[in-house]
């Protein structure tokens, strides 16, 4: 999809961008994290190309998915990288996406597997206190 999309578009077009995201969406689904995070930096590429704000909902998603992939090849400092920069960006967000929700959870794991048992705690007690808020 991503290769169509950059026949019909050129590079740098907000659409090859979500076309990429969303084949890192589906490599994810199919448990293909490598896969998934190759598609996904290249859709943060494109999003750069096209000039979308870095503080657009879909950039932050996608930071959030590419955190995914990276735990998923166990890139844990590179997955805690995007998964702050994507928590930032959804406690600004009025109506966040329902996968802001998992970030504080997908935080407290990659602290977990880091060794920062302080850090990972944090976020382990701001999900109890409120699971569905992004603080």
């Amino acid at each position: 999809a991503g290769e169509i999309a950059e026949k019909v578009y050129p590079r740098g077009h907000a659409y090859t961008a979500q076309a990429w995201h969303y084949i890192g969406q589906v490599r994810l689904n199919e448990g293909d994290p490598a896969r998934a995070a190759e598609a996904l930096q290249r859709a943060l590429s494109e999003y750069d190309r096209a000039g979308v704000p870095h503080d657009n909902p879909q950039r932050a998603l996608a930071q959030y998915r590419l955190g995914r992939a990276y735990a998923g090849t166990n890139r844990w400092s590179d997955a805690v990288g995007q998964f702050r920069s994507a928590e930032a960006l959804w406690a600004q967000d009025p109506r966040p996406p329902t996968e802001a929700a998992d970030v504080q959870a997908a935080l407290a794991e990659a602290y977990r597997v880091l060794n920062r048992p302080d850090s990972a705690e944090h976020y382990v007690r701001l999900q109890s206190a409120s699971p569905t808020a992004i603080r």
